[in-house]
């Protein structure tokens, strides 16, 4: 039997009686739905070559619609939409699902659908990465006083606000990265020792 066409008609095909609107019975096999990949059985008189098979009327629907594949702007899934519902993109950027538009649109998602007055200033990088991260000092976990709490950029771009470039510390965490008497390698403190400048990781 072929999946969602017609089945060769063969002594392999088991052909079933079913009962039909007008009463009588007629001959049927089991095929499955194009759109949904449910078998079911359908007469053998509706089965042609320029038939396709769908279990009803909602699937011949959706099956005969065109669908064109797009990928997520926010996590890169594939997934497709019909073209009357991408004519609704005013930035050109589509989504999987509410979730990622919604995602896309907090700050630190897509520039191209957010306000121009998106990610400037000390409370968007810190709230970037106190929604992203856990409340404490990365590198010590200080957790005692949120309020002190310092958001530092790792690459001491204060403009690059992406979350990969932030990090929560303490104030002494962040005063020792100030004065350079220590650095950050994988987002982990790096001491300098006075004498030899030799690198010990912080524990």
């Amino acid at each position: 039997m072929c999946v969602g066409s017609i089945p060769a008609r063969s002594k392999e095909v088991k052909m079933i009686l079913i009962m039909e609107n007008d009463g009588r019975k007629r001959q049927a096999v089991k095929v499955k739905c194009l759109n949904c990949g449910k078998s079911f059985l359908k007469a053998l008189r509706f089965i042609k070559p320029d038939v396709k098979n769908y279990c009803s009327l909602k699937c011949a629907n959706a099956g005969h619609r065109k669908r064109i594949t797009l990928k997520c702007a926010m996590c890169n899934k594939l997934f497709e939409r019909v073209p009357s519902k991408i004519k609704n993109s005013k930035s050109g950027l589509y989504f999987c699902s509410k979730h990622c538009k919604d995602k896309a649109q907090r700050i630190g998602g897509c520039k191209e659908i957010q306000p121009s007055h998106y990610g400037k200033g000390l409370t968007t990088y810190r709230s970037i990465a106190f929604r992203e991260y856990d409340a404490k000092c990365e590198i010590c976990g200080y957790s005692n006083h949120l309020e002190i709490l310092e958001v530092h950029h790792i690459d001491k771009n204060r403009e690059n606000n992406d979350i990969s470039n932030l990090i929560i510390l303490c104030p002494n965490c962040h005063a020792a990265l100030t004065y350079k008497h220590a650095t950050l390698k994988d987002r982990k403190l790096v001491w300098k020792k006075q004498n030899d400048r030799k690198e010990i990781y912080h524990k």
